[in-house]
């Protein structure tokens, strides 16, 4: 369980969950805390990056409240807890227990859309898109020309939870496309390059035009998510991922 160098001043942990560290000149950045693990291990992770850093993890940063990106918010409550108000009441109304004999963290610094990091040179852009849920969102350092994108991209058929838009979804992967990067770091698997996200992003255009040209003939739900599953893309996580999804996003109409 070893951080890899992505650029000279940010590393990722690919560990089923990505978790993230831009070294910033007087502390470390971390995006998302991590899945539920031994203690040790979770200590482990933070000793870690401050070694290669010889910098504190003074801040983090969620880019969504699903637990597996959440969990380890015990080992950083000495941190400032960056998130936006919705994924701070998602988290609130979670209620979600947390590991025996350490705090109930909570995130400490909220914003509504967006907020900017800076320190020296280096700026970290936060930005609330939605997509993957409605509290989805990303980070962007120029400096390192690096996109930290969570759960709106991971491989697979493009999973989304309670809140999953399609609208915002594609909107987000608009924007990703505009910034000047090389690298994308996904909530999950390997590292992303733009070519990734064109090609999720013409996946979702059709299956919002698929939908689109449906409603307006008039047809039943069950023919337009008939039409949508048709569209070929990659295989999904689980039987029920791909029906829910499409569900979801049919659902986004009725509030357009």
């Amino acid at each position: 369980m070893d951080f890899e160098k992505i650029t000279d001043n940010c590393y990722a942990l690919f560990n089923g969950v990505n978790t993230t560290a831009f070294i910033l000149p007087s502390q470390v950045v971390m995006i998302d805390a991590g899945a539920r693990r031994p203690p040790i291990e979770m200590q482990a992770v933070r000793r870690q990056i401050e070694s290669l850093a010889s910098q504190p993890v003074k801040t983090v940063i969620l880019t969504h409240f699903h637990s597996d990106h959440t969990h380890s918010l015990p080992f950083y409550s000495d941190c400032t807890i960056i998130a936006s108000t919705r994924l701070a009441k998602h988290l609130h109304d979670a209620k979600r227990k947390t590991l025996p004999g350490f705090p109930v963290v909570a995130p400490t610094k909220l914003f509504e859309d967006s907020l900017e990091l800076q320190e020296g040179t280096v700026r970290l852009v936060i930005r609330r898109t939605g997509g993957h849920t409605d509290d989805s969102s990303y980070i962007f350092c120029s400096k390192e020309r690096v996109l930290v994108a969570g759960d709106n991209l991971m491989p697979g058929y493009p999973w989304g939870g309670k809140g999953s838009s399609l609208h915002q979804w594609i909107r987000a992967l608009q924007e990703y496309l505009t910034l000047d990067l090389d690298t994308i770091i996904p909530g999950h698997g390997p590292l992303m390059t733009k070519t990734f996200v064109q090609d999720r992003l013409a996946f979702m255009l059709k299956v919002q035009a698929t939908m689109q040209e449906c409603i307006s003939q008039g047809k039943s739900e069950k023919e337009v998510l008939a039409a949508a599953d048709a569209i070929s893309y990659q295989k999904p996580l689980s039987p029920q991922a791909k029906p829910q999804v499409l569900r979801r996003w049919y659902k986004n109409w009725e509030h357009q």
